[in-house]
């Protein structure tokens, strides 16, 4: 092979290895800024990890850019120390350059890593939360407070004595209205029940010789005029002796009506009477009239105290249900809270998966 064409094939191999330094110098240039200013081009905001990455790859750019230079000296120099210095120098820098790839991936790695535990944390804070959610809402109850259907009970059995109480009252009064002058009325009762049944008597006796008198009399008045169409001359003295008959019959039911009716009279006066006497023995002694009217008072009272009760009672449902619908609204509410976070979870593990894949493409390619 000719000097020609080994210069020409030196020339060849250093222009591709001055390309591969360009790919090389470009990619970490490129890296480092992409890593320092993540928002480019909306923003230019970096952080100190972002600096530190932009340091290795810049280094790595330094010392990619020193290796041809160094190897060229080695092969140009005909001096050996200039050669054992340039072999040394281009060792360092490959010392250097492997060790800045090195910590320059590992720091791509935490960068990358980062969202990724970002994204795990933010799902275990959820979990957290939406565990928390789930109990607080087992700790719910919709049902009534001990302490509250104690009082609601409590007030129902309060209610439920005093009516007993003034049911027993009220037959107090009755016991009183029906034991007062027991035994005058019952003997008054007695003996209006006699006498009635013989004032009935004497008016059915006394309408009894009413109709007995007007059958003799209609009797009378067919004899006589019977007697008087027999009679050729109608003898004016048959109708007489009739007439006569007549006023007998009239006067003996007069008389007899009279006595019936005098005995009838005083019967009914002392029927009457005996009505005044009851009505008088129903009214009620000043001592038990002034007892009843305590025992009314009391039962004001108790119809008062048991208003009073039914009110705390209402009140006490009222709250209860308010407590109730907040309760609801509560739990309703940290419900949808939790399906939102649910959401957030299955979107973030979402992230998580698609981070998981591009970190492990990015290994396989690194």
């Amino acid at each position: 092979m000719t000097d020609n064409q080994k210069d020409l094939i030196a020339n060849r191999v250093e222009n591709i290895a001055w390309i591969i330094e360009a790919c090389v110098i470009s990619f970490g240039v490129i890296v480092s800024v992409a890593l320092t200013f993540p928002d480019f081009p909306k923003g230019l905001n970096s952080s100190i990890s972002s600096l530190a990455s932009f340091g290795f790859f810049a280094m790595l750019a330094i010392s990619e850019l020193s290796k041809i230079p160094l190897a060229q000296v080695f092969v140009a120099s005909s001096s050996f120390k200039v050669k054992m210095c340039s072999l040394v120098a281009l060792s360092a820098v490959l010392i250097v350059s492997t060790d800045n790839l090195i910590t320059g991936g590992d720091v791509v790695q935490k960068q990358r890593l980062q969202p990724i535990l970002d994204v795990k944390k933010e799902i275990e804070k959820r979990n957290n939360d939406l565990r928390a959610i789930n109990l607080e809402i087992a700790n719910i109850s919709l049902a009534l407070p001990e302490s509250t259907e104690k009082l609601i009970l409590n007030s129902d059995i309060e209610i439920n004595e005093k009516e007993i109480k003034i049911s027993r009252i009220r037959q107090e009064i009755e016991s009183i209205n029906f034991s007062n002058n027991a035994g005058l009325k019952e003997a008054i009762n007695r003996e209006i029940s006699i006498l009635s049944p013989q004032i009935k008597e004497a008016k059915k006796q006394i309408e009894k010789l009413r109709q007995d008198l007007i059958n003799d009399v209609k009797k009378l008045n067919d004899q006589k005029l019977a007697e008087m169409d027999r009679s050729f001359l109608r003898d004016r003295a048959i109708g007489k002796d009739y007439d006569q008959k007549i006023e007998s019959k009239e006067s003996v039911f007069a008389k007899d009506k009279s006595s019936v009716e005098l005995s009838l009279n005083q019967k009914q006066k002392k029927l009457n009477t005996l009505y005044t006497n009851l009505r008088n023995a129903d009214q009620l002694s000043g001592a038990n009239q002034n007892y009843i009217n305590e025992l009314l008072s009391d039962i004001h009272n108790i119809q008062s105290q048991i208003k009073i009760a039914e009110e705390i009672k209402k009140d006490l449902i009222k709250s209860s249900l308010i407590d109730k619908k907040i309760q609801e609204a509560n739990k309703k509410s940290l419900i949808n809270n939790a399906s939102t976070i649910e959401n957030a979870i299955y979107d973030s593990k979402l992230q998580f998966d698609h981070l998981i894949r591009e970190n492990f493409v990015y290994r396989i390619a690194s």
